[in-house]
């Protein structure tokens, strides 16, 4: 069934990835794009945490790049992917919901995100919307468990040091 998903989002976005600003009513958003077919696959809407809302829109950008093309488009990505992890651990899962708003949605959990990381809307029975959702799931999943990491050095306490 994966299989089937990602070839079918691959004919419809086959990436790469980017992000750009933009605005929806009265919310700014950060679209996510594939800068291919130019369609928006999600957005992030924001009043005030502009910066929060811009790290989960470029972390997840990355983390399809990272998945779908095993690459790294920019280490301003790469820092965002990072910080998303940091900040909205896995494991991930799909919750569908309403905003009184914008109508039904798919959206991707993590373990302590009340309403989601992000929600991709439309109408329930939209393949194109629920395939979306879980590439987003499947790369936030793919990079907690392959990207990198940077190594932590181990500190060590200066009466410990040798000196020579």
């Amino acid at each position: 069934m994966t299989y089937l998903i990602t070839d079918y989002f691959l004919s419809k976005y086959p990436g790469p990835f980017d992000i750009r600003s933009s605005r929806d009513g009265v919310d700014d958003t950060f679209e996510i794009v594939c800068l291919v077919t130019n369609q928006v696959l999600a957005s992030t809407y924001y009043w005030d945490e502009e910066e929060a809302r811009y790290i989960e829109a470029m972390g997840i950008a990355t983390a399809l790049n990272f998945m779908l093309h095993e690459e790294m488009v920019l280490e301003e990505g790469s820092r965002a992917l990072k910080q998303l992890l940091t900040d909205a651990p896995g494991p991930y899962s799909l919750k569908r919901g309403t905003c009184e708003y914008r109508g039904g949605y798919w959206a991707v959990a993590c373990k302590h995100e009340k309403d989601g990381i992000i929600q991709c809307y439309g109408d329930f029975s939209d393949y194109a919307n629920l395939a979306i959702a879980i590439l987003i799931k499947k790369s936030l999943t793919y990079a907690d468990r392959y990207l990198p990491r940077e190594r932590e050095i181990p500190s060590c306490p200066e009466s410990d040091l040798i000196l020579f």
